[in-house]
C-alpha cells in the first residue's frame, strides 16, 4: 500500500487505489484499497454523485490553478507531480524511492496542458478531474486560494445579480416599494427556535450581501444551537455558542424582489414577493439522502415597516421551506397565523421567518468565514 504524503494543512492527504495494487492481489500490499477520506452515499444517490463535478466548479479550478501557478512560478510539469503525488508515490515502494520517478497516467502532463491552455476548448473529465479537487481542498484548508476567492466570488455575484436585473427590468422599475432596500449593505437576518423544537437545526443565519436592482446574494448557515432569549431578544451567550459550533448545512443564492402586495395594514407597511433560488453548498457526513449542489427554488416574502420619514424599522424574510431537508423547521399547524392571501408564502407547508438583527463581532466572525469559495 502506498504512502501518503503531508497535505497543506498538516493532515494526511491519501491516495486512490493504486494501478498497482488493482493489478495484482498476490502481495498483501497491493492487495488492498485506500479509499479517499470522503463518505459517498449509497443506492441510487450514490450513482448521481459520484463521478460528477459541474462545470462551474471546474473552471473555477482552472482559474485558481493559473493563479497558483503563477503566484508560485511553477510549471505543468510541478504542478502534475503535486496533485498525483499521493498515487506516484504509491506506484514506488519506499525503500526503492531513489529509482527512476514512476508517474501514475491516469492525470497526465498533456491532460494539463490542455485543460489550462488559454486557448483550448477541452474539458477535462470527472474522473481526472477527482485527483484536481482533492488537491485544490487542500489549497483552500491552508489559505492559499483566500485572495482569488473573495475575487472570484463578488465578480460572479455581480454578473449573477446583473442578469437577474435584467430579466426583471421592467417591471421592477414599476414598484417603488421594492426600491426600499436598494443600496443597503451587507446584513443580517436569522430564525431561531427554542430547545425542545422538532427541527434538528433549530436556526438559521442568513447573510443578505446587499441589494441592487431589487436582488441580493443570500447566504443561509444552519446550525443544531438553539435560540436562547432576554427580553425578546438573542442573548450574548447565544452568539458565543453559534460562534464555536459548526454550520453543517449551507445554502448560497439569490433572491430576487418581484411584485408588492396591495393589503390594509397601515401606510408604512409593505409586503413584497420574491423568489430565491439556493444550491446546497456543504454537506458534513449528514447522510445518504443529502446532495452536494442540489437545487431548490423557494416562494419568499420580503416585510419592511417604515416611519413617517421613510426610514425602515422592521425587515424581514419568510422562507417556504418546504422544499428544504425536514430537519430544518418544522411543519406548520394550519391554525397557524398566515401572511395575507395571495403572499408567495402564504400556503407553505413549512417556512421560517428570519428577523433583521444588528451587526455584531460574532456575525461578522461568521460571515468571514463564507464570504469565499466556488458559488
Amino acid at each position: 500500500m502506498g504512502t501518503s504524503r503531508e497535505g497543506a494543512n498538516g493532515g494526511k492527504v491519501i491516495p486512490l487505489e493504486s494501478r498497482a495494487s488493482a493489478k495484482s492481489n498476490s502481495e498483501n500490499e497491493q492487495g488492498k484499497t485506500v479509499p479517499l477520506p470522503l463518505k459517498f452515499p449509497s443506492g441510487s444517490n450514490q450513482e448521481r454523485m459520484i463521478g460528477f463535478f459541474p462545470k462551474a466548479l471546474k473552471e473555477y479550478a482552472r482559474l485558481a490553478l493559473l493563479e497558483y501557478k503563477d503566484k508560485n512560478g511553477i510549471g505543468n510539469q510541478r504542478l502534475r507531480d503535486m496533485i498525483m503525488q499521493p498515487e506516484d508515490d504509491a506506484l514506488v515502494p519506499f525503500e526503492k524511492s531513489k529509482a527512476p520517478k514512476t508517474r501514475d497516467t491516469r492525470l497526465t502532463l498533456d491532460d494539463i496542458k490542455k485543460w489550462l491552455s488559454a486557448k483550448s476548448i477541452h474539458q477535462i473529465g470527472d474522473t481526472k478531474f477527482t485527483f484536481i479537487n482533492r488537491f485544490l481542498q487542500t489549497l483552500r484548508i491552508s489559505g492559499e486560494l483566500a485572495e482569488y476567492d473573495l475575487r472570484f466570488c463578488e465578480e460572479r455575484r455581480n454578473y449573477h445579480r446583473q442578469a437577474l436585473c435584467d430579466v426583471l427590468s421592467n417591471a421592477y422599475e414599476q414598484e417603488a416599494a421594492i426600491t426600499a432596500l436598494d443600496g443597503a449593505h451587507q446584513h443580517y437576518l436569522i430564525s431561531a427556535q427554542t430547545e425542545g423544537t422538532a427541527a434538528k437545526f433549530p436556526t438559521c443565519v442568513i447573510i443578505a450581501h446587499g441589494y441592487a436592482g431589487g436582488v441580493t446574494p443570500l447566504t443561509l448557515l444552519f446550525s443544531e444551537v438553539p435560540a436562547q432569549r432576554e427580553g425578546g431578544h438573542l442573548t450574548d451567550s447565544f452568539f458565543d455558542d453559534l460562534t464555536a459550533n459548526r454550520f453543517p448545512l449551507v445554502y448560497r443564492g439569490y433572491l430576487i424582489l418581484t411584485t408588492r402586495l396591495h393589503f390594509q395594514d397601515g401606510p408604512g407597511r409593505h409586503m413584497i414577493n420574491a423568489r430565491a433560488v439556493f444550491s446546497l453548498d456543504d454537506v458534513q457526513s449528514l447522510g445518504d439522502g443529502w446532495i452536494p449542489h442540489a437545487r431548490v427554488l423557494a416562494d419568499t416574502n420580503v416585510m419592511i415597516d417604515k416611519n413617517n420619514d421613510g426610514d425602515i424599522m422592521r425587515y424581514s424574510i419568510k422562507i417556504d421551506t418546504t422544499d428544504f431537508p425536514e430537519e430544518t423547521s418544522i411543519k406548520l399547524k394550519k391554525t397557524e397565523a398566515r401572511y395575507p392571501k395571495g403572499s408567495a408564502a402564504d400556503e407553505a407547508e413549512r417556512s421560517m421567518t428570519a428577523e433583521i438583527q444588528p451587526e455584531n463581532e460574532h456575525l461578522k466572525t461568521i460571515a468571514d468565514k463564507f464570504s469565499g469559495g466556488y458559488q
